[in-house]
């Protein structure tokens, strides 16, 4: 039971930090937070939302590359600042 406790700390954990990086508008956190979670979705038997979150992180890693603009966006946002709202 020590070993389902500390699993269910840390995916606490990983939930609490997707938590923050969206209420202080952090990309790079957004980012590191989704992808603790894929492992958190593959082990739960989660399938689809693990290929979906995979696809979503590689076209989110992608987007500064591709669209330059956006990507300065994404740099220059002031932590939370997210959609012009404070």
């Amino acid at each position: 039971t020590a070993t389902f406790r500390l699993q269910y700390i840390e995916y606490k954990e990983i939930v609490k930090l997707f938590i923050r990086a969206e209420r202080v508008g952090d990309w790079n956190m957004h980012y590191v937070s989704v992808e603790k979670m894929l492992n958190l979705f593959a082990v739960t038997g989660h399938i689809n939302c693990a290929k979906s979150s995979q696809l979503y992180l590689q076209q989110m890693l992608e987007l500064p590359v591709l669209h330059n603009d956006i990507g300065l966006f994404i740099e220059i946002v002031d932590i939370g600042l997210v959609n012009g709202l404070i």
